[in-house]
């Protein structure tokens, strides 16, 4: 077994004890008593060395509670040289007399190591009948996840429950994703919504944002924008990006409630101010398009530039226009370029197409063609219909001197077409009528002129394919135009899950679906301007 499944690592992660130098009991040092509290008082104050001394004096007389401080020290390195193997002698000591964190601290160390994930596991619901409800919560997920052992929904609810009993938000939360994916439990929109509330009513963020998901998609429940703004508040009061992020999408573009883009602004501010790069990027769109706010270039400069610093890619490209256009800075084609670069270079696809085509027609670079098909190319494969389009036409045609690469051409208009794109379905059907790369498939271009729909085009290719085909050939069109229909749809850049983005809970892994508001990250768009 390697190191740590990535499933694990995660759980792990989220239920780790809190890394304070003065927390190291994480259920608090109430219970410390004698030399073992002065020990931990000295520790609080700073004085390692004299806490170290304590510690060890009283762990050697057999106290759990000094010899776990021992393990947390030693896998800190802060009073003491870091040291896993001497962490993990004084977890296990303290561990042998039941100290529950420690069993936990244990497991985890284990885990962490390569060829001991048994033990860990067995560490671990020791942990947990010892009555530790971080243990209770990982052993639920590792159950739910399959991480270092089957997959076992059954147990992984059993556990869940006993650390919900416990007081655990985040086991609820994993409850609720079990009811709403129906994953082990039967599916219950209802049941899903009451763990949801019994952990948001526990503070904890992410089940309010799942609750703002689900009033604003009507997810189980009936739609209701006004309880899905209730729930994003609650996350933004707590200081959450995401909950500012899906106000101010909400207000902005009207979804759910009425449109009101001062107040959309007011939620992309908070954003900004936490250094949020979608907030900085949305605050400067603002700016830049006067939306809810009295328009001002440099301000909205400003605040791309804050984005742009953090990698806000569509913050670059929006830099890059105003350099074109004069706005808030003096005109620079070099600034252009430079800009639109970093901008494509981070992946964005319409960057990556706008370099294509100055290099295709030399505005502003040296004209290269090898160059444009390269980040045409690249912003094809990243879910840019016209890119796929343009290159496809590049490699056919051997544009520029280019050798002729049809292969390459069908593989770039099939993704496209993949992703609904009519025009790409229409010039693929061409190629497979034709035979570009040596094989006429006339079943595969009526299916997809079938897949145009409307389209006037693709009507006028059905009709002069159908005077080609025979019966049985059109018959078979039909079938494979079913298969592509009930495929699962390629996933689109602008299909990223939507402000906010559910964050990753430690259990289960089950899907929550997208809402619809208009996606407030930055992949693939164009910003406002």
């Amino acid at each position: 077994m390697k190191r740590l499944l990535p499933a694990l690592a995660a759980l792990l992660v989220l239920n780790a004890p809190a890394r304070a130098a003065y927390l190291i009991f994480p259920d608090g040092d109430a219970s410390l008593k004698g030399d073992t509290k002065s020990a931990h008082e000295a520790y609080k104050k700073g004085n390692f060395a004299e806490a170290l001394r304590m510690f060890k004096a009283e762990a050697a007389r057999g106290d759990k509670e000094a010899q776990f401080a021992l393990g947390r020290i030693y896998e800190e390195g802060r009073a003491a040289e870091a040291s896993g193997a001497m962490a993990e002698n004084w977890y296990r000591k303290a561990a042998q007399q039941g100290h529950a964190s420690a069993q936990f601290n244990l497991a985890v160390l284990l885990l962490n190591t390569q060829g001991r994930a048994a033990e860990g596991i067995e560490w671990m619901r020791k942990s947990a009948e010892s009555g530790s409800s971080r243990a209770m919560l990982t052993l639920g997920g590792m159950n739910i996840n399959g991480a270092g052992m089957d997959k076992n929904p059954a147990e992984a609810r059993k556990w869940l429950e006993k650390a919900a009993g416990s007081g655990e938000p985040e086991a609820y939360d994993a409850l609720g994703q079990m009811y709403e994916s129906g994953q082990g439990v039967d599916k219950s929109p209802a049941k899903a919504v009451e763990m949801y509330e019994s952990a948001a009513k526990r503070d904890f963020v992410k089940s309010m944002l799942r609750l703002g998901l689900i009033h604003l998609n009507g997810l189980g429940v009936e739609k209701d924008g006004g309880k899905a703004v209730e729930w994003f508040k609650r996350a933004a009061e707590k200081g959450n990006v995401e909950g500012m992020m899906a106000l101010g999408t909400m207000y902005a573009t009207g979804t759910g409630v009425e449109k009101k883009p001062e107040e959309a602004v007011t939620w992309f501010r908070k954003a900004a101010e936490t250094g949020d790069v979608g907030g900085c990027t949305k605050l400067a769109d603002a700016y830049a398009s006067g939306e809810g706010v009295a328009a001002d270039d440099k301000k909205a400069l400003e605040w791309y530039t804050k984005a742009a610093e953090k990698g806000g890619a569509a913050a670059m490209y929006a830099i890059s226009e105003f350099h074109e256009k004069g706005r808030g800075v003096e005109a620079s084609p070099k600034e252009t370029v430079r800009w639109t670069v970093r901008a494509a270079l981070t992946g964005l696809p319409l960057a990556q197409r706008e370099m294509g085509k100055r290099y295709r027609t030399g505005k502003d670079v040296n004209k290269d063609t090898v160059v444009a098909q390269s980040w045409f190319t690249r912003a094809a494969y990243g879910g840019d219909p016209e890119s796929a389009l343009t290159v496809a036409d590049m490699l056919i045609t051997g544009e520029g001197g280019l050798p002729s690469d049809p292969k390459t051409a069908k593989s770039i208009l099939t993704r496209a077409a993949e992703l609904g794109m009519v025009e790409a379905q229409l010039k693929l059907a061409d190629y497979c009528e034709k035979g570009l790369d040596g094989r006429p498939d006339l079943i595969r271009a009526y299916a997809l002129a079938l897949a145009t729909g409307e389209n006037e085009n693709g009507k006028q290719l059905r009709t002069a394919l159908e005077k080609k085909m025979t019966k049985e050939q059109l018959d078979q069109a039909k079938k494979e135009y079913d298969r592509l229909k009930s495929a699962p749809p390629a996933e689109k850049p602008s299909d990223k899950p939507v402000a906010p983005a559910t964050p990753a809970a430690p259990v289960p892994a089950a899907p929550v679906p997208a809402a619809s508001v208009p996606a407030a990250s930055d992949a693939g768009k164009k910003p406002v301007p």
